[in-house]
């Protein structure tokens, strides 16, 4: 299959070409495709023989089947030409996003750039000087009028008040603390670290732990290879501090998470290994 890249973007033709033009990708496409054309041709039969000629004359079976002789001598044209035009609407719209994302990024930087240099150029305010001593003509505080505490019911008030905030705050605690039903080390990560996925072969377990990998605070997916039949690899980059293992064992759908041995594929970084738990269906 040959990648059409006349509508895409310079961004797309440098990130985006090279992984639409893999084996692997090829390969998806293409067995996708062939698949829907199998079953239209199952379908085109069903509406020529329920259909029929016009007339009273039955429909001749050897007809039929001449007829599918002639749409599955096409259908290998069929499927290039179709999996030609998904890889490069793909390529196309997918670019077209990334180009946005691109442009919003500098944006971003730019206009935080600017904030900074007009931050750095602003004059420096001096602050106020404060009195060291209380101004001599200020009031002196009201005595306490008919029925209001004396000192020492103050002091009390107080106590109380101070012991029933203890007693809420503590007990506000425990109302939220929840102990964890996961083991945890808390042993620190950062940088370059590797992610095996075990599925049992389900694409959306998958699909569905990346998304929530995501969303996860301080974590970053810059890779993803594999297919869905196979254990599928995540090559992740932890910008700042985090007990990776002990996110990964509180995930949902993760049933156990170990240390992974081969670390070939992020050059000996800490490699990881997750199972997922069969999804119900």
């Amino acid at each position: 299959m040959t990648t059409e890249l006349g509508g895409s973007t310079p961004v797309a033709q440098e990130l985006l070409a090279p992984e639409f033009g893999s084996s692997q990708v090829r390969d998806n496409i293409n067995y996708a495709v062939q698949r829907l054309i199998i079953q239209c041709g199952a379908l085109l039969r069903q509406q020529i023989e329920r259909a029929g000629p016009a007339g009273n004359r039955a429909v001749n079976e050897a007809e039929v089947d001449q007829i599918m002789f002639q749409f599955q001598a096409a259908s290998t044209q069929l499927e290039s030409m179709i999996s030609n035009e998904v890889t490069a609407f793909a390529l196309e719209r997918i670019g077209q996003v990334l180009e946005h994302a691109l442009n919003d990024g500098k944006d971003a930087l730019n206009e935080r750039a600017l904030r900074s240099s007009q931050r750095n150029a602003a004059p420096q305010r001096s602050a106020p000087a404060i009195a060291a001593q209380p101004h001599e003509h200020a009031p002196a505080l009201a005595a306490p009028g008919p029925g209001a505490p004396t000192t020492g019911a103050i002091s009390e008030v107080g106590r109380r008040s101070h012991d029933d905030g203890e007693a809420s705050e503590t007990q506000h605690h425990d109302q939220h603390a929840v102990e964890p039903k996961f083991e945890t080390d808390g042993e620190i990560f950062q940088g370059t670290v590797g992610l095996s996925i075990d599925s049992q072969g389900d694409t959306g377990g998958i699909v569905d732990f990346i998304n929530d990998l995501r969303q996860e605070h301080g974590v970053l997916l810059t890779q993803l290879t594999g297919g869905s039949n196979s254990t599928s690899r995540l090559i992740l980059r932890l910008p700042v501090p985090i007990a990776f293992r002990d996110a990964l064992r509180r995930m949902r759908g993760v049933s156990n998470v170990f240390d992974n041995p081969d670390s070939d594929f992020v050059g000996g970084k800490p490699t990881f290994t997750v199972q997922l738990a069969a999804r119900e269906s």
